[in-house]
């Protein structure tokens, strides 16, 4: 099992609410797991308190999740936490997980070049549907579980030991398991299946 772990929950807007409040069963399993679990949650996901766990614990898995480009992962309030040129140093070591939007295509490809182990993450915006009126128990969305439960595989199968591609892959079968349901349902959710695919097609895993 991992010795460490770091997971960033900044908690902001729509989009991070979701995935900070998604993100507590992957605390949760971290803790049950692992003795030395960083939870950046809200103002601690900041660029300074990232760098300082990074370098107290070097965990060997790092969740990171928020609002992201091509070159950058963001924190609380979109502070940027980590940028190719600037910082992506820190992330030697480490298995990551990005659940961010195009942070793969730039960042990963630049972490591995210093030594990240493994970079899963999402070659362009990573999109996911909500439904209304979920704000406050968005864990309950059923329409936000169908994108938000496969990553969630992605990360718990990394702190339980799982590897980088039986984990991504873990992730994708969720993903295609669920665009299945989506096209064979009669419902009006059908609309969604095209961004079920994207996000199945756009899920990638980096390794050194």
């Amino acid at each position: 099992m991992p010795h460490a772990i770091a997971i960033t929950r900044p908690f902001y807007d729509d989009t991070t609410s979701y995935l900070h409040r998604w993100n507590l069963e992957v605390v949760k399993h971290a803790r049950i797991t692992s003795s030395s679990v960083a939870d950046l949650d809200r103002k601690r996901a900041s660029r300074k308190e990232l760098e300082s766990v990074i370098k107290k614990l070097n965990p060997e898995i790092l969740i990171l999740n928020g609002h992201g480009a091509q070159d950058c992962i963001l924190g609380q309030d979109n502070e940027v936490l980590v940028k190719v040129g600037e910082n992506e140093y820190i992330l030697k070591n480490s298995i990551v997980f990005s659940l961010s939007c195009s942070s793969a295509k730039t960042l990963g490809p630049a972490s591995i070049k210093v030594g990240t182990k493994a970079y899963i993450g999402y070659k362009e915006d990573f999109i996911f549907a909500y439904t209304d009126g979920y704000s406050t128990r968005a864990e309950q969305d059923p329409l936000a579980k169908l994108f938000l439960e496969p990553t969630n595989k992605i990360a718990m199968s990394l702190i339980s030991g799982n590897s980088p591609e039986d984990s991504h892959q873990r992730g994708l079968n969720a993903f295609s398991k669920n665009l299945q349901q989506v096209l064979l349902s009669d419902s009006s959710e059908g609309y969604i299946a095209r961004f079920l695919f994207w996000d199945l097609t756009n899920q990638t895993c980096l390794q050194r």
